[in-house]
């Protein structure tokens, strides 16, 4: 687990595109002190960072840092739903990510795949390994046979669901191509059914993220219905911007419907591409459309922006979490960037509601 000490620096190099030498510069130290305080803790060349360097640090930053590795935020509200009803956004490579990050954390985490695509599902596993029989119990019959760890499961009335357990700390509720027939089925029912399930499974976990198909039908509404917070991914084109609008729709349709307290976290930039990483210059496109979001959204905008990296690709390839497969890499620390920004938002609500 990355250290809070590192994560503090790490942060500030990236928000500002400098490098170690240019950092150790602004907080009036060596190079040699910084890489002693970015080693893993416990190893020869590791450092306890000095209070005073903490300070500067803060006072570059403009706010408190946490200097706690320990010191996390368990929130009352734990579902999460990450949706857009535009497709190829990143949507699942964001829930996965972004899972295996709070579970790193310490978080006991659950992801719910609700996509007849199985995506999420799959990216636990390698392309050449069948689903494992807690999902589907017998994937070469000719009857679906979901096993106890199937999505399906949750849209029925008294189903048991026991989530399957992939890493320490992180579980899943799979999916796959079956799921489509619940689009057939009574709104009415397998919404309840699906919000009874969940009500169930989340007292057993911190925190649960959603999985969401694009298109509009049963599963989508019942990931509306149950969840507490939205996030919603995009690209900066033409077509993700229109999907956010459709997206905030459906849902806030929902949340009438079902008089929930559904909000709305904020809308994450993904796939940006730099035309200079110093500047945090985008291609002219892109940052035509970052400027109209940002006038839009506003204060809904989630940051940073997550830029377009092979590094995600390869670690799906092989079925490694890119947090084991680049740990250091900036994509990695721009998702755990992300995944703080997350859980601050929702302490800011909390607090607000709660307080």
């Amino acid at each position: 687990m990355i250290s809070a000490q590192e994560q503090a620096l790490r942060n500030l190099k990236l928000s500002n595109g400098m490098t170690w030498k240019a950092l150790a510069k602004a907080l009036g130290i060596t190079e040699r002190s910084i890489l002693s305080y970015v080693a893993a803790p416990g190893t020869k060349g590791y450092r306890e960072m000095p209070a005073e360097v903490w300070h500067k640090l803060e006072n570059i930053s403009g706010h408190e840092l946490d200097r706690n590795n320990a010191g996390l935020y368990f929130p009352k509200k734990k579902v999460i739903s990450i949706s857009s009803q535009k497709g190829g956004v990143g949507k699942t490579s964001l829930v996965a990510i972004i899972a295996s990050i709070f579970a790193n954390m310490g978080y006991r985490v659950l992801v719910i795949d609700m996509d007849p695509q199985g995506n999420l599902t799959e990216q636990y596993y390698r392309e050449d390994q069948d689903f494992p029989s807690e999902i589907l119990a017998d994937p070469d019959g000719d009857e679906f046979s979901p096993g106890p760890a199937h999505v399906w499961n949750m849209f029925q009335s008294n189903v048991p669901v026991n989530p399957l357990q992939i890493s320490d700390n992180l579980y899943l509720v799979g999916s796959s191509l079956d799921l489509a027939d619940i689009q057939l089925g009574d709104p009415e029912s397998v919404i309840s059914n699906f919000n009874e399930s969940i009500n169930t499974l989340q007292e057993d976990f911190d925190l649960v993220i959603l999985d969401t198909l694009p298109s509009f039908g049963n599963a989508l509404a019942a990931a509306h219905r149950s969840a507490d917070w939205l996030v919603i991914p995009t690209e900066l084109a033409r077509f993700s911007k229109k999907g956010i609008t459709y997206q905030l729709r459906t849902a806030m349709n929902t949340k009438n419907v079902f008089n929930t307290d559904l909000t709305l976290l904020g809308i994450v930039v993904n796939k940006i591409t730099y035309t200079s990483r110093k500047d945090n210059e985008l291609l002219r496109i892109q940052e035509n459309y970052r400027e109209l979001l940002e006038e839009q959204y506003g204060d809904l905008m989630l940051s940073p922006a997550l830029k377009l990296a092979t590094s995600i690709v390869e670690s799906q390839a092989i079925g490694v979490p890119l947090i084991e497969y680049a740990p250091k890499s900036e994509t990695t620390l721009q998702f755990t960037q992300l995944s703080q920004e997350i859980l601050r938002r929702i302490k800011v609500e909390e607090e607000g509601i709660h307080g």
